[in-house]
């Protein structure tokens, strides 16, 4: 898994939103919900795919607008 590929995959999908998590799982979404006080250090596992890219953490997603 890679940002970029998630955020195409959720794009052709019609959604708004991608967000990699764990370092392999992609999920798609038009919304969605944000810690009270976000941790920037708990996305912190690189992309399978990619392994310069943070793609989250353990149930931590890394959001992106598509």
């Amino acid at each position: 898994m890679t940002n970029e590929l998630c955020q195409l995959t959720c794009y052709e999908r019609g959604f708004v939103y991608a967000g990699t998590q764990y370092r392999t799982f992609c999920f798609c979404g038009n919304s969605y919900n944000t810690l009270e006080t976000p941790i920037e250090s708990h996305c912190n596992m690189a992309c399978s795919g990619n392994s310069s890219q943070i793609c989250g953490g353990g149930y931590r997603n890394s959001i992106f607008r598509v």
